[in-house]
């Protein structure tokens, strides 16, 4: 595997690790709250999306 894919995956890697982290203690209605609800374009996906 080429060395930039490699630094590339791993810093993907270490980002999935950080979300997880900062996720991890919320409750279940905080991951499916949405700031924006509606069904045109500025609506938004809640985080457990």
């Amino acid at each position: 595997m080429h060395p930039e894919l490699q630094n590339y995956l791993q810093i993907l890697a270490d980002l999935r690790g950080q979300v997880k982290a900062l996720i991890a203690g919320l409750p279940v209605d905080a991951l499916n709250w949405r700031p924006i609800v509606g069904t045109d374009e500025h609506a938004t996906n809640s985080l457990a999306v």
